[in-house]
This record gives structure tokens, sequence and C-alpha cells, in this order.
């Protein structure tokens, strides 16, 4: 099984929320293009370019996200579910 086999694309606009403080976790993100801030308490912490990734420690701990994940700009993302993230890093 590929990653790229089990992900879906979604592109996120200028200023979209791809991930809320707080949120259960959803999904595994990998930007295929396009950049993301990472926001606490209003300040950017990180900010991730192409081929970043996010999201895995919180599937893997099943614990809360610890920021917003902004859209910087135009940006496409694979996706994986966690049901299907689980599933790949566990075979």
């Amino acid at each position: 099984m590929r990653l790229a086999d089990i992900a879906t694309v979604r592109v996120y606009e200028e200023g979209e929320k791809i991930v809320l403080y707080a949120d259960d976790p959803r999904s595994f993100y990998v930007i295929w293009e396009g950049s993301v801030r990472m926001i606490r308490q209003g300040r950017v912490v990180e900010k991730l370019q192409t081929g970043d990734s996010f999201g895995e420690a919180e599937l893997l701990q099943n614990s809360a996200s610890v920021a917003d994940a902004v859209a910087a700009d135009r940006t496409r993302c694979l996706c994986v579910s966690r049901a299907d993230f689980i599933r790949f890093v566990t075979h």
C-alpha cells in the first residue's frame, strides 16, 4: 500500500483553516503545493512549505490539535483519514 493510493486531494484557499486548535485529529496532511501557517494563541509558531506534513503526532497519540493550521496561500494537500493513516503505519 502506498500513501498516494489512500490519499485524497483537497484545495484550501488563502486564510482557510485546515485544522482548528483543540480539534480531535481527523487526518494526516502532506502539502503538495502552497504553504501553511501553524498558529497558536494568535502567533505564527511555524510555517510549512511544499513537501512538509502535519497531523501525524495527533493521530498517533490520539490527542487534540495543538495549533490552528491555516493556508497561507492557495494550498493543495494530500489528506489521509485517521483510519487509513493508522492502518498504513501499522502494516
